[in-house]
């Protein structure tokens, strides 16, 4: 199952515009659409009620600001829940947080023209 939230703030096509990004808003808005999205699986009646392996933790992608939100989860609001992300043209959301142990990789490409590669950490 792959739910697909929709951020009016930043998909309203206004350039830059980014703070609900920054101010943790859209990472938290994921967490609480997985929330909802696995509850399913215990909802009776719901069509996806036992049908979910929740066992298995959750993957989560996006991006450029949905890079950014998927590596917000990973580090300054994090989900537990979380085991695989793959974050795309990401800005530098901060430092891995303890709790989230999940597997990541980082896409990015050598023409990005508002984060550059150069402007990232490096090992």
């Amino acid at each position: 199952m792959v739910p697909a939230r929709v951020f009016p703030t930043t998909s309203s096509g206004t350039q830059r515009n980014i703070q609900d990004v920054h101010n943790g808003n859209q990472s938290m808005d994921v967490s609480e659409g997985l929330t909802r999205t696995l509850a399913l699986n215990t909802t009776p009646g719901d069509p996806f009620a036992g049908r979910l392996d929740t066992s298995a933790g959750v993957g989560v992608a996006g991006h450029s600001l949905g890079g950014m939100t998927t590596h917000g989860l990973l580090t300054a609001w994090p989900d537990d829940r979380i085991t695989a992300a793959v974050p795309f043209a990401t800005l530098d959301m901060g430092d891995p947080a303890s709790q989230v142990a999940a597997n990541v990789l980082f896409v990015h490409g050598g023409l990005a023209a508002l984060e550059p590669v150069r402007r990232h950490r490096r090992p």
